[in-house]
């Protein structure tokens, strides 16, 4: 409740100051083509990002013995990932070249860690099974929740480290992220991970195996890949020989998580 009355009271205040702008920054209804395929990146990285959360609940929860742990444990590993990733990405994203093949990689790199992250948690998971009978120390306790740590924080890292890039291709000229462009990505991911919470909780966990659902996102972030290298002018940053081998490698990506 307390969220909508300060986006109420938010929208108000643009409301009087959106008098002053000029019309370059007032402009809300268009977008260039690569504007929208950069927002469209980070809405569906939001959404895969917490349904990815959503999703690493309950198991994470079996681990632990309690789910209100291991889902404050997963928010604190987001919540840490992300401001590592975007803080650490925001000290050289200004000296990277071909921003568009960086935000397609590291879409890419989500996607392949999540199949990273399943083999680290069974391999965790034998772990403990193999000695589910002896007393569990506070310091083993400890050990599995940077075990647990181990297993999620990159994935967080590249979702924050995202943010950078992204804005950065929104405003190239500006030295901070700022005006309608980025406001109206934050605002597309925000509904993204809106979205991607809801689907998770409600569609995907109790319709399928929760590897399942996960190689599911692997899938989805290796599609978004290719859709970000298939972009508006965007396969002319790499060198034409590199286009099929790139290309290639996508859909063995996507094939890889579907199967």
């Amino acid at each position: 409740m307390f969220n909508f009355l300060v986006a109420c009271v938010g929208y108000q205040i643009s409301r009087k100051l959106g008098g002053g702008q000029p019309p370059e920054q007032a402009r809300l209804g268009r977008a260039s083509p690569s504007e929208v395929l950069v927002i469209g990146v980070l809405a569906a990285s939001g959404a895969t990002a917490l349904a990815s959360e959503v999703l690493w609940t309950r198991p994470l929860g079996t681990l632990v013995g309690n789910s209100t742990y291991a889902f404050a444990t997963i928010l604190f590993i987001y919540l840490t990932g992300i401001a590592l990733g975007s803080w650490m990405m925001s000290l050289v994203v200004q000296r990277l070249k071909a921003l568009p093949l960086w935000l397609a990689a590291l879409q890419g790199a989500m996607g392949l860690w999540i199949l990273v992250a399943i083999v680290l948690f069974e391999w965790l998971q034998d772990h403990l099974r193999a000695r589910i009978l002896d007393t569990v120390t506070l310091t083993q306790l400890l050990g599995l929740y940077a075990q647990c740590i181990s297993i999620l924080l990159p994935l967080a890292w590249f979702s924050g480290a995202m943010f950078p890039v992204a804005t950065r291709l929104l405003d190239p000229g500006s030295a901070n992220a700022a005006g309608t462009p980025i406001a109206r990505a934050y605002a597309w991911n925000t509904l993204g991970a809106l979205g991607g919470s809801l689907l998770a909780g409600f569609v995907l966990a109790p319709r399928l195996d929760f590897f399942q659902a996960l190689y599911l996102l692997a899938a989805i972030y290796a599609l978004t890949t290719l859709a970000a290298l298939a972009g508006s002018h965007w396969l002319a940053l790499l060198h034409p020989a590199t286009r099929p081998a790139s290309g290639a490698v996508c859909l063995l990506a996507v094939a890889v998580a579907v199967f």
